[in-house]
């Protein structure tokens, strides 16, 4: 689920469109691998591809958490990410240092929830991401909120939802500890084609394709 909101810019030059990519997440309710499907079959849909952030093959990003265990299973969700991806670094930095990234855990009751809120160039490339989660604290919660961090972070990096139950990138996602499958990697490249497999290319731009099939 999407929702996009625009601030009436100060300048040309300060404008920015906003996108939150809203999860809706139960980590209570686990799904299988079926689910309902579009006449298209399985597919993962494709949001966006960053901009001169790229440029290096390196995004910055940081967690701010009050728990540290919780921290370490948001820190290790981002990792798993950056063992995925040989063509993109990921490179932790202090909280309140500059990042591309932030990540922001909240210990609460109830269910664990994610959002992710990406903000644009006017050329539509993503400048930058802001993450929150909250939730129950590890270890008891470790499954739901790693699987949480792993999903905002593949929103992120570019992507939209799959259109079937059972995926990472899934409206709803388990608990259950899962790697990230293959065509969830291929949609982070693809989205970022123009620096992840053709790093000469003269500038970055949004994704040739809108969705990639699971």
């Amino acid at each position: 689920m999407a929702v996009s909101s625009r601030r009436p810019p100060r300048s040309r030059r300060a404008a920015r469109v906003v996108i939150v990519l809203l999860a809706l997440i139960w980590t209570q309710f686990p799904f299988g691998s079926g689910g309902a499907s579009a006449e298209g079959g399985h597919e993962l849909a494709l949001c966006c591809a960053w901009g001169k952030s790229l440029d290096d093959a390196n995004l910055t990003y940081n967690v701010s958490s009050p728990d540290p265990a919780s921290t370490q299973v948001i820190r290790n969700a981002v990792e798993e990410w950056d063992g995925d991806l040989p063509a993109l670094t990921l490179t932790e930095v202090p909280v309140g240092s500059p990042a591309d990234i932030t990540i922001r855990f909240t210990p609460a009751d109830g269910r664990t929830e994610g959002q992710a809120v990406t903000s644009f160039t006017r050329r539509g490339l993503i400048s930058k991401v802001e993450i929150t989660i909250q939730g129950a604290l590890a270890p008891a919660n470790s499954g739901g909120l790693g699987q949480i961090a792993k999903h905002e972070f593949g929103h992120a990096l570019g992507l939209g939802h799959t259109n079937y139950e059972g995926n990472l990138m899934s409206p709803a996602v388990s608990p259950d500890p899962q790697p990230v499958p293959p065509c969830v990697i291929q949609g982070v490249i693809e989205a970022n084609r123009g620096k992840m497999t053709d790093p000469q290319g003269k500038r970055p731009a949004p994704p040739r394709v809108s969705q990639v099939a699971c």
